[in-house]
């Protein structure tokens, strides 16, 4: 399902432009036991006649299906739904897309306004995770849920844990993957260099709908992938937790292609919230940051 105009490329950003004023959320997917990597099951399809936001319908766990629930309730909390209309875009994976249907559900649910037409999320394969090859999931799996039960690996960052995890199943890095942490994060970065101007791909209709509103865009894609974008803002954390959001409101331009963001880490499983004001600079090949101020 893609809208009339895809989330691709990355449009020129020109010295000094105002942009349509909008707030990005990029949230982790929640719990799974990965029924799309181990084969089992199908895309949830909400238009089913049987279709439930459980279990047995969603590439989520009982605990998934409540963490995210839990996210969408502070989500809501955090829209003005007077001056707010929010876009729903997701990674095309069962455990992305069965996280933003249970947040479209819960915003339906409460009148928050939506520009995504019906049955219209966006999917966005920028938002994907770090791409891999076809295994055996079922052990990789297995030695991942391992690894992470080592107090000893507490802390570390996917592509440091990703190679390591190689390594004990026996296989080089690209035996697993198809691309490295380098390119995962230019495509990631590229997304939201292009998001953030929604003027350059929203439609007529949908930028008439605004009616003067800021845009919100929840975003929803995984641990791996945005990492080290996450790691602009907040350098000591090392990925966001399931169901955890990241938001960063963009501001105008500044010289030489660079442009100001204001971040927050919303708290998740006990941990603090966190605030920065960093400034961005986008180049052809990698985005830089410049840190302006932490609070």
């Amino acid at each position: 399902m893609k809208s009339e105009k895809g989330i691709e490329s990355a449009p020129e950003i020109k010295e000094g432009e105002k942009r349509l004023d909008v707030i990005v959320d990029f949230i982790r997917h929640g719990e799974t036991t990965y029924k799309e990597l181990k084969k089992e099951g199908r895309r949830p399809d909400p238009s089913a006649s049987d279709f439930k936001f459980d279990e047995e319908h969603l590439d989520l766990t009982e605990e998934g299906i409540k963490g995210i629930k839990e996210t969408a309730e502070q989500l809501a909390k955090n829209i003005d739904k007077e001056n707010e209309a929010v876009f729903l875009i997701t990674s095309p994976s069962h455990r992305a897309y069965s996280s933003i249907l249970l947040i479209e559900n819960a915003f339906q649910e409460k009148g928050i306004s939506i520009l995504n037409p019906a049955n219209g999320i966006e999917y966005s394969p920028q938002l994907e995770e770090i791409r891999t090859k076809d295994q055996d999931w079922e052990k990789h799996l297995e030695i991942t849920r391992k690894y992470h039960e080592d107090p000893s690996n507490a802390g570390k960052s996917p592509d440091i844990y990703h190679a390591e995890i190689a390594s004990i199943l026996g296989k080089d890095f690209y035996d697993i993957f198809e691309e490295n942490y380098d390119q995962a994060e230019q495509r990631f970065q590229e997304f939201f260099r292009h998001v953030i101007s929604p003027d350059e791909w929203l439609t007529a209709q949908q930028k008439k709908s605004l009616e003067n509103k800021k845009i919100r865009l929840v975003c929803l894609t995984h641990g791996g992938v945005s990492s080290r974008f996450l790691r602009y803002f907040f350098e000591d954390t090392p990925e966001l937790q399931k169901g955890q959001i990241l938001e960063i409101r963009p501001g105008s331009s500044l010289e030489n292609r660079t442009i100001a963001t204001h971040a927050i880490l919303y708290g998740k499983k006990g941990s603090p919230q966190k605030e920065t004001d960093v400034s961005i600079k986008f180049s052809l090949n990698e985005l830089e940051k410049e840190e302006l101020r932490k609070k």
